[in-house]
């Protein structure tokens, strides 16, 4: 910051510096010409009191300006700019913090096989990026352990959803299956009871990365019916947000996300599901088929929201 303030202080100064010296230069050319000016009368043969007046004014100019040339201080040099100082503190943090959850792992050698697959299940991410900057450390991240799962698998599984945006990142088989032949992406649909935020995140992170969201299994079944199946409602937020035209589609059963959703009794993805879906009389009948699986309240509200999409679709056909 001080080397910056010197620059700045120096170079709003220089306008008035020049000023200063452009009128001190100035007012000697006066005094040169007067005093000339004088001499010219004194030959063309002006009274002794305006060449004396000439030469009153010219001497006062010419020492004027003298005087003024000499305070006026010259600009100084401008400091040279300081050095831009490495942060290596950040760094050493790092290296300490991947130190330290290297050892948690109980890993000594960096090119043990298993060290990028177990700081995936553990969620560390430090131990991780030591573990992929070694020669070829970048390629382990696609090879697969005992079980055939790479990096990315693992820490889908154990839902650590830090240490899979940033794998994801490094957009190392973002759609490899794993050894249910599952992409990443189908697998983060399958996740059930964990954290909505984790879920989305994971998702949105997936996404981001070039992840295949046209995704679909034997049955036909998307990501959303994926998610609606195992009530997964941070992976629907997401997709629907990415993409909600996919709430319509239909499996080979011919089922949409919204069967799924109601006949697996989830309420909240029924709620997210609706707005995008085709509402059929078939579906009301299935919800109301399950009134006894429900609070009261959320029956009442659901069998209101998917009775009422039903009603605008069929006017809105009606209108054509």
């Amino acid at each position: 910051m001080k080397a910056v303030h010197t620059l700045g202080s120096h170079q709003s100064s220089l306008p008035t510096y020049r000023a200063e010296r452009a009128g001190a230069i100035a007012l000697l050319a006066l005094g040169l010409i007067l005093a000339a000016g004088a001499v010219v009368a004194q030959f063309q043969g002006l009274g002794s009191v305006g060449v004396a007046a000439l030469l009153g004014v010219a001497g006062v100019s010419l020492v004027a300006s003298i005087v003024l040339l000499a305070i006026i201080p010259r600009r100084k040099p401008l400091p040279p700019p300081e050095p831009k100082k490495c942060d290596s503190e950040a760094e050493e943090k790092r290296q300490s913090q991947a130190s330290l959850e290297l050892s948690e792992l109980g890993i000594d050698d960096l090119d043990d096989p298993i060290l990028l697959h177990k700081a995936a299940q553990k969620g560390s991410v430090h131990a991780l990026h030591r573990g992929i900057s070694q020669p070829g450390g970048m390629a382990r991240l696609g090879i697969s352990d005992r079980s055939g799962d790479i990096p990315l698998h693992v820490a889908i599984h154990a839902c650590q959803a830090g240490t899979v945006q940033w794998l994801a990142s490094t957009k190392v088989g973002v759609n490899q299956p794993n050894r249910e032949g599952k992409t990443p992406l189908q697998q983060i649909a399958e996740l059930r009871g964990h954290e909505h935020e984790d879920t989305k995140a994971m998702t949105e992170a997936m996404m981001e990365y070039s992840g295949d969201v046209a995704i679909q299994d034997r049955s036909g079944n998307t990501l959303l019916h994926l998610a609606a199946i195992s009530d997964n409602c941070g992976t629907l937020a997401a997709l629907l947000e990415h993409s909600p035209e996919a709430a319509k589609s239909n499996n080979v059963a011919g089922d949409s996300p919204l069967y799924h959703a109601i006949n697996h009794n989830s309420v909240a993805a029924i709620r997210l599901l609706v707005p995008y879906s085709i509402v059929t009389q078939r579906l009301c009948d299935l919800f109301k088929g399950r009134e006894g699986q429900h609070d009261p309240a959320d029956f009442d509200e659901i069998y209101r929201l998917l009775t009422q999409k039903m009603n605008e679709e069929v006017d809105v056909k009606s209108s054509l």
